[in-house]
């Protein structure tokens, strides 16, 4: 996208009001051909079931904005609204983390002792026909598992549970309380089959499994560099670890994230507080595993902005990603990061989330610290300079990756045996 429209967007996505990112889209109409936003509002227009849920033992349903009406704003809807109301249809689904893909099963054969204790709720939501969920996460995070035959065979129960779900027999569960699908068993069994053969086509397409790693390795580089900086430096003060952390950023990654930083903002004040962070110390030799969940668990949410962008079913102006988990710790980060509004161009569909306030103040009560960043890594020249060298920085993540790896190991003191063996 050109720097011209980049900065018109920022502009309508950072104005003061509604009212005063209309009149600036007005404006710049004729330069947003394929530009479409998205701003969180009080009033507007629902997202389908996409919108924030709370169940009763704290499982989630959360978009990315903090409101559950969106407004938006292209050249489409700006026009239906010089006549009258703007009426748009829409697409949307819901996306069930691996952990509430892996209650599926139990949940079906009545094996629930060890389920959440609003996994009957999330269960009577989720079978609902009005309902639309995916299993993504749990299938991108499986992929390269399907290699090997005894974690295939458990996968294949996961999403056969799945397609349970996906053909409820509504009136049975709703008259009867039965759990079933309106399939033949000999019906359920092709159906899942023909999932799990597609799921082996993207394993033979290398471009796939390429951006899938990347993506992982994105939250991994994230993760990996903040614990770094807090096991090594713990009593170090909240902006000297954030300011280390971005000039990683932009030297090694050449690319300042808002959501990880804010992440790891939070980390850096209150260490294993934050309960993602609660497993994070030195000598666990299960350290790299559980680290690797929870990049799992990070490129998540962030895959929900990639899915925002995403093109709709025939008819649809929008879709409208949200994601449900029951996992407590990821939900208390997905809460550290609600947007504002997000915008991308249809043509080259690069997401531009905005967070709610000024991100660099949101970062530090310290004016002096907020000026040095900005100078420092948010001039016009510094972003230049992290555009040429973005490209560079993607073919060396592999490498990247496992000199912050070996970096960690040495901080937490664990064996590089140890570090192949997870």
């Amino acid at each position: 996208m050109n720097q011209s429209k980049v900065q018109i967007l920022n502009e309508i996505c950072m104005a003061n009001s509604l009212e005063e990112s209309l009149i600036l889209f007005n404006l710049h109409f004729d330069s947003l051909r394929g530009c479409k936003i998205v701003f969180g509002a009080k009033d507007g227009a629902m997202p389908g079931f996409s919108t924030n849920h709370n169940f009763s033992d704290g499982s989630v349903v959360r978009s990315l904005f903090s409101t559950d009406s969106v407004f938006v704003l292209d050249q489409e809807t700006v026009n239906d609204m010089r006549s009258g109301p703007a009426t748009y249809p829409i697409d949307y689904s819901i996306s069930m983390d691996t952990q509430a893909i892996s209650y599926l099963e139990p949940y079906i054969i009545g094996n629930k002792s060890r389920l959440p204790g609003d996994f009957e709720e999330i269960f009577k939501f989720i079978s609902r026909k009005d309902v639309q969920v995916d299993p993504m996460p749990y299938v991108l995070e499986n992929l390269e598992n399907l290699l090997e035959p005894k974690k295939a065979e458990r996968i294949f129960e996961k999403i056969k549970a799945y397609e349970v779900l996906r053909t409820i027999d509504a009136e049975a569960l709703e008259k009867l309380g039965i759990v079933q699908s309106t399939l033949s068993n000999a019906e359920l069994m092709k159906s899942a089959q023909g999932l799990i053969a597609s799921l082996y086509q993207d394993l033979c397409q290398p471009s796939i499994i390429k951006q899938v790693e990347f993506n992982f390795n994105f939250s991994y580089w994230h993760l990996l560099a903040m614990i770094s900086i807090q096991l090594s430096e713990p009593k170090s003060t909240t902006e000297a670890k954030l300011y280390k952390l971005i000039g990683m950023c932009d030297s090694e990654l050449a690319t300042i994230s808002f959501r990880e930083i804010t992440i790891a903002r939070s980390y850096f004040d209150r260490g294993q507080g934050l309960k993602f962070f609660g497993k994070v110390q030195k000598k666990r030799d299960d350290l790299f595993a559980i680290v690797r969940g929870m990049a799992w668990d990070m490129w998540h949410i962030k895959q929900m902005e990639l899915n925002l962008t995403t093109r709709p079913r025939v008819g649809a102006r929008y879709f409208f990603p949200s994601f449900l988990t029951c996992d407590k710790r990821l939900v208390e980060i997905i809460d550290l990061y609600p947007l504002k509004a997000f915008a991308y161009d249809q043509n080259d569909p690069t997401p531009m989330p905005f967070y709610g306030s000024n991100w660099i103040e949101s970062l530090s009560s310290s004016e002096e610290f907020g000026q040095e960043i900005g100078i420092k890594y948010f001039t016009d020249s510094a972003r230049l300079s992290r555009d040429i060298r973005r490209d560079e920085a993607k073919r060396k993540m592999n490498s990247m990756v496992s000199e912050l790896e070996a970096r960690v190991a040495e901080i937490a003191c664990i064996s590089m045996r140890e570090l192949v063996d997870f």
